[in-house]
């Protein structure tokens, strides 16, 4: 099965949302790593220093079968958009260790 790679960027406010709506979409298997360094082209650097953990961001990374990606992006595009959020695709070439 051809599979591609959901890098999802967020803030952790909306990270449980993010995960329950993907979960609804039939995505059970993520990681999620927090950004604590970043620049972005609009934004310029940032650093996550703010004590709160909503100041900060994370990336959520999950394996989906290249059927679901557009099902997933549609469903997704004004949700991640309405939270400044960002939706990246790339393709698994090989991979090891994922059963299905």
């Amino acid at each position: 099965m051809a599979l591609q790679k959901l890098e999802i960027i967020i803030s952790n406010s909306y990270l449980e949302q993010l995960v329950d709506h993907l979960e609804d979409l039939g995505v059970h298997g993520y990681t999620a790593l927090e950004i604590f360094r970043g620049k972005g082209i609009k934004t310029g650097d940032h650093l996550s220093e703010g004590l709160l953990p909503t100041t900060r961001s994370t990336m959520l990374i999950c394996l989906v079968g290249e059927a679901m990606v557009e099902d997933i992006f549609g469903d997704l595009e004004k949700y991640i958009n309405d939270r400044n959020g960002v939706v990246f695709t790339v393709p698994v070439l090989r991979h090891m260790g994922v059963k299905g």
